[in-house]
């Protein structure tokens, strides 16, 4: 399955990698249209494409929500498995010196969007402060976009690497990553 216009891999302009994650590669791009965006590359070994494959569809029948960075194009019929979204210059991770009432306005945008995805039956798997990305809103505000949804940490993966981001997984999902069949991915989104 493809999304965004029928637009493969090959429609985007790869330029310099920025980094790694559980699952994959993350390289900055030019979009077809020539708009900057990102591009995250899987490893087949470390993603669930049946799993992953669902939730994009299930993200495509739902409304776009304010705080869920919207996916430009993506595949997972073949390999190279992909996902492009609009690239955004920061995350919550990256955030140093917030204010108590900034964060409580980005953690309540944070909650909104969780609810958004799993009102519409989309669990994250891998919510942490670096899949949080932070963008400005028309007032000059920070606005948050959840991003990187259903992959990594959830499904039936043969391989993962597990880094510092393993610190934000609850213990469930360590101990038993693919039985987020039983709807436990909510529960450790939650977590």
């Amino acid at each position: 399955m493809k999304v965004g216009n029928g637009l493969d891999l090959t429609d985007f302009e790869l330029k310099e990698d920025l980094g790694s994650g559980s699952s994959g590669n993350v390289t900055a791009a030019v979009g077809p249209d020539g708009t900057p965006c990102v591009v995250k590359k899987f490893n087949s070994m470390a993603v669930d494409r049946v799993f992953s494959g669902a939730v994009l569809r299930r993200y495509l029948k739902a409304p776009p929500h304010p705080h869920v960075l919207p996916i430009l194009a993506g595949s997972f019929d073949r390999t190279p498995y992909f996902i492009a979204m609009p690239r955004v210059s920061s995350t919550l991770e990256e955030m140093q010196g917030i204010k108590e009432r900034e964060a409580w306005v980005l953690l309540h945008q944070m909650v909104e969007a969780m609810g958004h995805l799993h009102k519409h039956d989309i669990p994250h798997g891998n919510l942490h402060p670096g899949n949080v990305f932070i963008d400005k809103g028309s007032d000059g505000c920070a606005v948050v976009k959840v991003a990187d949804f259903g992959q990594g940490m959830a499904g039936r993966v043969h391989h993962i690497d597990l880094g510092e981001r393993t610190y934000f997984a609850a213990p469930e999902q360590l101990e038993s990553p693919e039985a987020w069949e039983e709807g436990a991915a909510e529960k450790w989104d939650v977590y």
